[in-house]
């Protein structure tokens, strides 16, 4: 993402479906956020939004992350896949 919408929930979304569709997936995930040291985008460091494509849904959650850089993108990492298993725990059996 770039320019005013980075680090912004309509970036996590969009992010998410295009990698759904670019690799012709059932579920694209993003994230992106601020890693600090300072603020951007007028979110603080640690803020970081994680985007869901499923089935008909796009979304985004915003989550705030302890720590700098690699810390953020790693805790990141680690909440998506969260994210994405609470999705799919949503789901009724026959979908699965």
């Amino acid at each position: 993402a770039s320019g005013e919408a980075r680090g912004a929930p309509e970036a996590a979304r969009a992010l998410a479906d295009r990698v759904r569709g670019a690799l012709g997936a059932d579920v694209g995930l993003a994230a992106t956020g601020v890693q600090g040291p300072g603020p951007a985008n007028g979110h603080p460091p640690g803020a970081a939004f994680l985007g869901l494509a499923l089935d008909d849904r796009v979304e985004a959650v915003e989550v705030r992350l302890p720590g700098r850089g690699t810390r953020i993108r790693q805790y990141a990492a680690i909440s998506l896949l969260n994210y994405l298993r609470r999705a799919l725990l949503a789901l009724p059996p026959a979908a699965l």
